[in-house]
């Protein structure tokens, strides 16, 4: 069976058709569990219309990753989806996911595509993960350590037993929209990852995602958090603080060029503090700039 956890806050106009999606689903063996995180509109309404079909279950305001969590120590499936509640499937996304884990049998996850959706719904672009592999990702955690290669929660289907073992979502609210990438690549520390190309989710984009330069500064945030939640050894440790240091000092360059100098002397700080060997030229101290009334300004490590 198949726990499907669909995390909720103040999306009553849209969790109704996310909900449908889930119960059009050609895989029928799952359940539902709707983990509301608070509402203050009339999500609890809306649900209620499903009547024995969904779990319902409030929660005072804490955020995705314990609402997540809470689901997860709800669920009872073998296999567990955290599906965003203004998201949707298309009809063959359970049981597409559920083949790839049973055909791999020592994989954490499986990962689909994803149709970005615009707010009337036609499609925009869509994203594959793995870049676009088809079957287990080779090297997937260091893929991971450069870039959410996988995606979205709601394109995702994990094994239970593997976050038992590893652990669910970090609930650390300085992780707040890179938390699932921070999981993803937990996981693929640890065990294979399968992805697959089509596009069996529609991803709804809108003003409330996380944006990307966010995601961006909250990424030393998600290294230091793997570098807790992982056994390493001290070479191992080295090696990924050498390649995440890297990674912090491209986005320094790369928001350096648009003129975003706080956020590249950040990145830059963050590199430093890393790992000493970063790139010189990406330290802190390259990202001085002039205020508005032209004095000299040094951001150093400030957000």
């Amino acid at each position: 069976m198949i726990s499907v956890v669909i995390p909720t806050y103040n999306r009553a106009q849209f969790i109704a058709d996310t909900i449908e999606s889930v119960l059009a689903q050609v895989y029928r063996e799952f359940e539902v569990i709707v983990i509301d995180d608070g509402s203050t509109d009339n999500t609890a309404e809306v649900v209620a219309r499903f009547g024995d079909n969904v779990r319902y279950v409030s929660q005072t305001n804490s955020e995705r990753a314990v609402s997540r969590n809470h689901g997860l120590r709800l669920a009872r499936g073998e296999f567990v989806a955290f599906l965003d509640s203004d998201d949707c499937w298309e009809k063959q996304a359970l049981i597409e996911m559920v083949k790839s884990l049973r055909a791999n049998s020592a994989a954490a996850l499986a990962a689909v595509g994803c149709s970005i959706v615009g707010a009337d719904n036609r499609v925009l672009s869509v994203f594959y993960p793995g870049g676009g592999v088809e079957g287990v990702l080779p090297e997937a955690f260091y893929h991971l350590l450069r870039t959410n290669v996988i995606g979205s929660p709601s394109s995702v289907l994990l094994r239970r037993s593997a976050l038992e073992r590893w652990g669910g979502f970090d609930e650390d609210r300085g992780l707040l929209g890179v938390e699932d990438w921070e999981l993803w690549a937990r996981l693929a520390f640890h065990a294979p990852i399968v992805c697959r190309r089509w596009p069996l989710v529609r991803y709804r984009r809108h003003f409330s995602n996380t944006p990307l330069a966010t995601m961006r500064l909250r990424y030393p945030i998600l290294v230091e958090a793997l570098l807790r939640n992982l056994s390493l050894t001290a070479s191992q440790e080295e090696q990924i603080r050498s390649l995440c240091a890297q990674r912090l000092a491209e986005y320094a360059e790369e928001l350096s060029r648009i003129n975003e100098s706080a956020a590249a002397a950040y990145c830059a700080e963050a590199a430093r503090r890393l790992h000493p060997a970063a790139p010189a030229r990406f330290r802190s101290s390259e990202f001085r700039r002039q205020d508005a009334h032209g004095q000299e300004t040094n951001h150093g490590g400030g957000r």
